[in-house]
């Protein structure tokens, strides 16, 4: 079972994925800005409840889902696979997000297969980085 961290400053929308991510099997953990999450994240980490996934809006309320990507990629959780989510993203703006870490981008609205297979996705991705790192650290050439 998935344990996703839902990141998004209005509360209809942490709501909304939150019955996404339960639909589809998961539990949903929910903050409402990067501070919150970053402390969720921090306080389950490497505990039966740790998270397994993030799921962050673009827009935060003043604060950017850009933002809680690379607060995350530089904490003790950075190996957590994250998604952002956006109503529309430009092209820079994704290519940017990629070279913070991002493992997966979604547009809305998407249903609940689509989450599912962005999840799938994005694990695969986060593995195939790790991999990556290790491989180049070791002195390994891949």
């Amino acid at each position: 079972m998935e344990r996703v961290l839902v990141v998004a400053g209005q509360d209809t929308v942490r709501r909304e994925l939150a019955d996404l991510i339960a639909r589809i099997g998961g539990k949903a953990y929910e903050a409402g800005n990067i501070k919150a999450a970053i402390h969720e994240l921090m306080e389950k980490k490497d505990g039966q409840d740790s998270v397994t996934l993030a799921i962050a809006e673009l827009e935060l309320n003043g604060e950017s889902g850009r933002d809680f990507l690379v607060q995350l990629r530089s904490s003790l959780c950075a190996s957590v696979p994250a998604i952002l989510v956006a109503a529309k993203i430009e092209k820079a703006v994704v290519e940017d997000l990629i070279k913070c870490g991002v493992d997966g981008i979604l547009c809305r609205p998407f249903s609940a297969d689509a989450l599912k297979a962005e999840i799938e996705k994005a694990r695969k991705r986060r593995e195939a980085v790790e991999l990556k790192e290790l491989m180049q650290w070791s002195g390994m050439r891949g």
